[in-house]
């Protein structure tokens, strides 16, 4: 997944730029229980990303990502985490992608999310989907 800027679009497409207070909500695509759990986004200017979520901290590394403007609001982001057994032993990577609509205040957004979660050898776990709605943090 090659991601490049357009600079034309500098403008527009940094109106993501900041951090965000995430509901996220997935569970497997065929069907079943989802999990609902908090989590803090923060797009970077340029085109990266970083996130933390409410998933017990020795579960998973932190998160790193990218993230592209599509235009007319809409955005497209991929970050990855790795994952790890109770034992602190290595279990795999989540690899999780999104689509993401930005409101005209540039203050909410909402997502469609894909994950994988990938055993340690790289084969597929589980596929994983979703959805979320993120608020902008800003000073008071």
């Amino acid at each position: 997944w090659a991601q490049t800027i357009d600079t034309a679009r500098a403008g527009p497409a940094n109106r993501l730029v900041g951090l965000w207070h995430v509901t996220a909500s997935i569970g497997p695509c065929m069907g079943g229980p989802k999990q609902t759990f908090l989590a803090l986004a923060n797009y970077h200017a340029g085109g990266t990303m970083s996130d933390a979520n409410t998933m017990p901290p020795a579960a998973r590394g932190p998160g790193a990502g990218i993230w592209a403007y599509k235009g007319n609001g809409q955005y497209n982001s991929r970050f990855q985490f790795f994952r790890y057994q109770p034992t602190g032993s290595y279990d795999g990577l989540q690899d999780i992608t999104g689509s993401l609509t930005l409101d005209a205040a540039g203050t909410h957004y909402v997502q469609t999310i894909h994950a994988q979660a990938l055993n340690a050898d790289g084969s597929l776990r589980v596929d994983l989907c979703g959805s979320a709605t993120a608020d902008r943090i800003s000073l008071p």
